[in-house]
């Protein structure tokens, strides 16, 4: 039997000699001709003998993603359009919980000068409402990716998130309101309907081989936003740059960033998958997962303490009279050390040991590192230099992890958006940490018999830091250690 160079046509076929029969055009009803056979490429056929058509039926899900496959390569797991929209979930997590890991620079600063005659616990509203609000809408995001609208809400976060950081170099001094409206609820708002959609979306891609890596990668931008954007605030506004502009070049580089994003990333599928993804999905069923259920509890437990350091590590510097020079840094510092916390883990998860095993020993990390803050001692650069190292790429290995180990739960992609909205209330956790770390501004807490333990907590029994400090100066950060002592 001979082919067309060109195109494979549904023919009837004499079966009773050798020869090549005339081919007779079937046009029959539709419901034969969808039941029997599949119009290919010929590209595809070279490869494929005409008896394995059957098993191609119309009515089978199988058929369109085969076809997609073999003719657009470059979406398949581990192709090139794989790999850059990677590239742009990176750029979107700097510009997202990159610039919210730089909110110690703003807290330091709102402090001590642009909202010193505001609360401490006030000004922590601010990136605690940032915070959650960028897990927190996953509620609402998640469902919305799993809808086809991913592309509508990344430009929506690019267009907000331009307008909204614009107007913080807008903001007076002292007009806490204002702040927040700008930093605290719209760049929320806007973070959220790029941030957990960029991760949602690396699911879709990769499905099976190489996910930990590629989300781990993508996740490297947290730390790359990081590391340039505190140098960045700090250096222009040490060098004079007022705050309004200091905050105007921020806005430029996010937005840029969050733009490039937008017109390399896609969402892989089509149509058709979209209309056959939609059953519906029982979130109440995640949780009679008993496995899914202790991830949750497990990432609460740790999220607790996740992000304190990065948000107060600046102030942490100042506090323990270090030089100011290092103290800017010292965020870029911890930051700079979970770059490779995001990656390494991610590539021993795909090649040994899976997701859940390699979490498992970042979260036992995070959690004996965060003691040694405990025991450094005042102007020690060192001290605080050796357990940002070490506590940044635990903290980072953990954070580039929680998503891929939570997509290892799901049954199927349409799973994958309501795996991720269960999960983010893991984060509040770090919101009643800055929340409760800024009712009261002491840093620790002493004991009469091991007077080098302390405690990130604030306590009732701080009295030696109260009968020195008024209430009202409790927001000021050059905080006289010798009074301390």
């Amino acid at each position: 039997m001979s082919h067309d160079s060109s195109r494979v046509t549904p023919i009837a076929m004499a079966t009773d000699s050798g020869n090549e029969e005339s081919l007779t055009e079937l046009h029959s009803d539709d419901r034969s001709v969808s039941q029997t056979d599949v119009v290919l490429d010929a590209d595809v056929t070279r490869t494929q003998s005409l008896s394995n058509s059957d098993k191609y039926s119309a009515g089978t899900v199988d058929v369109e993603k085969a076809v997609q496959l073999e003719l657009h390569p470059e979406v398949a797991e581990g192709g090139w359009r794989s790999w850059l929209v990677v590239f742009g979930a990176f750029l979107v997590q700097a510009a997202t919980l990159g610039h919210i890991t730089a909110f110690g620079v703003y807290e330091a600063y709102y402090k001590e000068i642009r909202l010193s005659q505001t609360s401490p616990s006030a000004i922590s509203w601010i990136g605690s409402t940032q915070f959650g609000l960028m897990f927190g809408l996953s509620l609402v995001t998640g469902p919305l990716v799993d809808a086809g609208r991913f592309q509508l809400l990344l430009y929506g976060s690019t267009i907000l998130y331009a307008i909204c950081e614009f107007t913080l170099s807008l903001t007076k001094p002292e007009k806490f309101y204002q702040v927040f409206l700008a930093q605290g609820l719209g760049m929320g708002i806007a973070m959220a309907l790029s941030y957990t959609p960029s991760v949602i979306v690396l699911g879709y891609y990769f499905r099976t081989q190489k996910r930990a890596l590629a989300m781990g990668i993508a996740t490297c931008g947290v730390a790359a936003g990081g590391i340039v954007q505190p140098i960045m605030l700090n250096n222009l506004v040490s060098h004079g740059v007022s705050f309004a502009n200091t905050v105007r070049y921020n806005a430029a580089v996010n937005t840029a960033l969050l733009l490039i994003a937008s017109l390399i990333m896609r969402d892989p599928r089509n149509k058709a998958d979209l209309t056959i993804k939609k059953a519906k999905v029982n979130i109440g069923a995640f949780f009679r997962d008993v496995r899914y259920v202790l991830l949750v509890v497990g990432g609460f437990g740790v999220s607790y303490a996740l992000f304190f350091p990065a948000v107060y590590i600046q102030l942490f510097s100042f506090t323990k009279v270090l030089p100011q020079t290092f103290s800017f840094y010292s965020l870029s510092i911890l930051n700079g050390a979970s770059l490779m916390g995001r990656a390494i883990p991610g590539i021993i998860a795909d090649r040994y040991t899976g997701p859940i095993p390699m979490i498992i020993a970042m979260a036992c990390g995070v959690s004996v590192t965060i003691f040694g803050f405990l025991g450094i001692r005042d102007q020690s650069v060192g001290g605080v230099t050796a357990v940002a190292i070490v506590f940044g790429f635990f903290s980072g290995g953990f954070s580039s992890l929680l998503a891929p180990t939570f997509a290892s739960t799901t049954k199927n992609e349409g799973e994958i958006g309501p795996v991720y909205l269960c999960a983010a209330f893991t984060v509040t956790g770090t919101i009643l940490m800055l929340l409760e770390r800024a009712i009261h501004y002491s840093w620790f807490r002493r004991t009469k018999k091991q007077g080098a333990i302390r405690s990130f907590s604030p306590t009732e029994n701080s009295s030696e830091m109260s009968a020195k400090m008024a209430p009202e100066e409790e927001a000021d950060v050059k905080i006289d250690i010798a009074n301390r002592t």
